[in-house]
């Protein structure tokens, strides 16, 4: 079935299948890069050196409520970036 739809496909439009991919990939690549470095491990020290600390601007309940958002987040672009990697590789062939 997948054989078929690439094969349906134009170059033209699996060129630009290819452009949008690739435009998605590099927005979740730097969204990854810039909320993995913002979030606070078990070690805050470095992290906290970046981000300013929330946990004592915003106290304990709340630092640690942004942190489980911004870790689930991360985790649901990962997936999803490594589904787009593989459709790219699926796409743009050999």
């Amino acid at each position: 079935m997948l054989n078929t739809i690439m094969l349906a496909m134009t170059a033209q439009t699996k060129d630009t299948l290819i452009w949008v991919l690739g435009g998605a990939l590099i927005a979740m690549a730097l969204f990854l890069i810039i909320t993995i470095l913002a979030q606070s491990g078990k070690d805050t020290q470095m992290s906290g050196a970046i981000t300013g600390s929330a946990e004592t601007f915003f106290g304990q309940t709340k630092g640690n409520k942004s942190d489980r958002l911004w870790t689930k987040l991360t985790v649901a672009v990962s997936i999803v970036f490594a589904i787009v990697v593989i459709a790219l590789y699926i796409v743009a062939g050999k």
